[in-house]
């Protein structure tokens, strides 16, 4: 985005009735001023990711946590290491959809967070039922790729590393 000589960027705020409002600033008509607002988009695009039966953490049912505080919980490799060395009776019986139920407690990154008032947090939109270790880095990038309100600033959507 080419830099505007004698600009000023007025971002949007909500105001009390859910509408997006611009706070501006005059000044002389001498100094040529030019107000910069960025637009919020029109439409919404509601993203539903759900992820594959190994990526979802799962715990038991009956309330006896493991360890690591869950049953099936990719949060590290570390979590995995106790699935190793179970055959897959143990498996079978212990991540039976009759015994075990899906885990939201498990690990969400935190870092870059961008919740505010345009989205709940994190855990109310359920990040942490997926597995971490495949999926944490990926759900902050798609967030980041779907809110085009956060990229317009840097020149447009689509550009991230």
């Amino acid at each position: 985005m080419p830099e505007i000589r004698n600009s000023v960027t007025s971002l949007p705020a909500l105001d009390e009735t859910g509408n997006y409002s611009y706070s501006m600033v005059t000044g002389r008509s001498e100094s040529n001023l030019t107000a910069i607002c960025h637009k919020m988009p029109d439409r919404l695009i509601p993203v539903i990711f759900i992820p594959g039966v190994m990526g979802t953490n799962l715990k038991s049912i009956s309330d006896k946590p493991r360890q690591n505080g869950g049953l099936w919980r990719l949060d590290n490799p570390g979590t995995l290491a106790w699935w190793l060395s179970r055959g897959p009776v143990v498996r079978r019986n212990l991540l039976s959809p009759s015994v075990s139920e899906v885990d939201g407690g498990a690990v969400i990154d935190q870092e870059n967070a961008t919740d505010n008032a345009l989205f709940p947090s994190r855990r109310d939109r359920h990040w942490g039922e997926v597995a971490y270790m495949s999926y944490g880095s990926f759900l902050v990038w798609l967030q980041n790729a779907l809110n085009d309100f956060d990229q317009c600033q840097g020149g447009g959507a689509g550009q991230f590393d």
